[in-house]
């Protein structure tokens, strides 16, 4: 399936993936090299095909970005060290669908996209991906996405607010790899509860903070910019 969207004046194609792009698949994910550890290689592409999918971005034919989706319950999903970090507070697994990494193909999107859009192409295709997701994830039959992107490597991060994701743990991973973690109900509106006072917003570096508060009941449902400072606005789950 192809779907089209018009980012910045660059129309981009987001179409399915297969098991012979994966040599091209893996060059979008180089960035993640720079992690502690990163679980995508061209092994982890190659078993994701038979439970999952990979989807990629295009431009005039050349791929930009791509990211990949699989069950949280599959094979794969279990054998992966993560996943016992992420059930520790996902009561059932069976109703997910994890919505992985985004990785860029820095050459070709350099060479696609002037650099005076880079920023937002960026960010609206970070938005296309994510939306990608929970398409899949109703056609599935799963209630709910998770999407973990490393600390160290976020961006776009009111694009995932955006579109209606919360941020619910701030945890180590695989070889205590910071990440943020995102899920979404897929059948359930958004609704935010409002509430006051300075213990519902935290600045984005202030870490342990955040984490407690997390850890404690808390999600982030939107993130402000205030002066030099972004600010995680928090409410009670």
């Amino acid at each position: 399936m192809n779907k089209p969207y018009n980012l910045q004046g660059a129309r981009i194609i987001i179409r399915r993936l297969f098991r012979h792009d994966t040599k091209i698949i893996t060059e979008c994910f180089n960035d993640y090299g720079q992690l502690f550890f990163s679980p995508v290689s061209e092994d982890f592409i190659n078993r994701i095909f038979p439970e999952g999918e990979v989807w990629g971005a295009f431009v005039n034919n050349r791929i930009i970005a791509c990211s990949y989706l699989y069950p949280l319950d599959c094979k794969l999903s279990e054998e992966t060290k993560r996943y016992s970090q992420l059930t520790d507070f996902i009561a059932d697994p069976s109703e997910y669908l994890m919505a992985g990494y985004i990785g860029i193909h820095h050459r070709n999107f350099k060479e696609c996209i002037p650099d005076e859009k880079a920023g937002a192409v960026c960010c609206n295709m970070y938005k296309a991906f994510l939306n990608t997701a929970e398409m899949q994830a109703f056609r599935r039959g799963k209630r709910f996405v998770v999407h973990c992107t490393p600390v160290k490597l976020s961006c776009c991060l009111p694009q995932i607010f955006n579109c209606g994701y919360k941020l619910v743990k701030m945890r180590g991973l695989e070889k205590l790899v910071v990440h943020y973690i995102f899920t979404k109900s897929v059948y359930t509106p958004v609704v935010h509860i409002q509430q006051k006072g300075e213990s519902c917003r935290v600045a984005q570096s202030n870490t342990k903070a955040l984490s407690r508060f997390l850890e404690d009941g808390y999600c982030a449902f939107d993130i402000l910019k205030d002066g030099s400072e972004n600010i995680f606005l928090l409410e009670n789950q």
